[in-house]
């Protein structure tokens, strides 16, 4: 019996090693600097198109399948209590050509951190919204982005809202 196991053992060695060790890598990523630039872009067109109303821009922004989600306060006779509000993205972008008719709707962004892993990217900033010159609120927005095969899209937006504590000093355009 050991005999048998034995040559099972030593017929079985040169077979392991020919086996790879460890599976192939990830492919090489771009230049983070190329990719945090494009996936900026993308915010930028989205907030231009907000300004502009231009709801085709807006929407060419976004993956077909992205969410949006609102996390605040709701008021209570028990004091504030957190809420977790969903958008529909259709909806949302839908209602800019209407919203404040003739006012301007602007989101002033503080500077961005951006993270990119290959196909997957995170906005994280500070946010002011505008209309026109009148302050509404602040908070921070959130945007997840994956590359799809037409450059970046976004298939997340996360933002909080609140009406205090905020610097009220984001320049416009920003």
């Amino acid at each position: 019996m050991r005999l048998t196991l034995l040559a099972a053992f030593v017929l079985a060695a040169p077979l392991a090693a020919q086996q790879p060790s460890t599976p192939a890598g990830p492919p090489p990523q771009p230049p983070f600097t190329s990719d945090s630039a494009g996936v900026m872009q993308v915010v930028r067109s989205l907030f231009t198109g907000m300004r502009t109303r231009d709801t085709a821009l807006m929407r060419a922004q976004f993956h077909p399948s992205a969410t949006m989600r609102s996390a605040g306060w709701q008021r209570t006779t028990a004091g504030p209590l957190p809420l977790i509000t969903e958008d529909a993205v259709n909806e949302w972008v839908g209602s800019i050509p209407t919203a404040a008719a003739g006012k301007l709707l602007e989101e002033r962004l503080g500077p961005p951190q951006v993270q990119v892993d290959g196909n997957l990217a995170m906005v994280w900033a500070y946010y002011e919204f505008y209309l026109d010159d009148q302050f509404s609120h602040c908070g921070a927005d959130q945007f997840t982005l994956a590359r799809a095969s037409d450059g970046w899209k976004i298939v997340f937006v996360g933002d909080s809202r609140r009406r205090t504590g905020c610097a009220q000093n984001l320049p416009k355009g920003s």
